[in-house]
C-alpha cells in the first residue's frame, strides 16, 4: 500500500462531502469549492411506444459529454491545473471527459438515506478512466 501525502483536497462537486470510517464515525467533511461539469448534448434518436392499451410514447435520446468547464459562484472559470500535492474530487462524468487527470478522484463506497440520497462516503477512488499502464 502507498500512503500518498496530499496537502489539499478540493471538492468540485455541488455538495459537501462527508466521510465516515468503517465503524460509522465521522472523519471529516469537505465543502464544495465550485463544480466541474462536462458540457452535455442530447439528441433525440427514437421513440418507444408502450405496448399496452394506452400506447404512450417514451422519447429516447443519445447523450454525449464534451469539454468540461468549471463553475464557481455561477461564473465559468478555467479548469484547475494539475498541482503537486493537490487532488480534486469530481464527478465520474468529469473523469470520463478528462481521462488523463491523475489528480481527479471520485467518492466511493457510498452510504445513502432511506430516500436514496448520498449522506456519507467511506473512501475515494482514483480517476477510473486512467490507463493503469501509465
Amino acid at each position: 500500500m502507498i500512503n500518498t501525502k496530499i496537502r489539499e483536497i478540493i471538492n468540485l462537486t455541488p455538495h459537501e462531502i462527508k466521510f465516515i470510517d468503517d465503524d460509522g464515525k465521522k472523519i471529516f467533511s469537505i465543502p464544495s469549492s465550485g463544480q466541474l461539469r462536462a458540457a452535455q448534448r442530447d439528441t433525440r434518436v427514437d421513440t418507444i411506444i408502450r405496448p399496452k392499451e394506452d400506447k404512450k410514447a417514451i422519447p429516447v435520446y443519445k447523450t454525449q459529454y464534451g469539454n468540461p468547464y468549471y463553475k464557481k459562484d455561477w461564473k465559468e472559470k478555467e479548469i484547475p491545473k494539475k498541482k503537486e500535492g493537490k487532488i480534486y474530487i469530481v464527478s465520474t462524468i468529469a473523469c470520463q471527459a478528462l481521462p488523463n487527470r491523475v489528480d481527479f478522484y471520485i467518492i466511493n463506497k457510498l452510504v445513502r438515506d432511506d430516500n436514496g440520497n448520498i449522506i456519507w462516503a467511506r473512501w475515494i477512488s482514483r480517476n477510473p478512466y486512467i490507463d493503469d499502464e501509465m
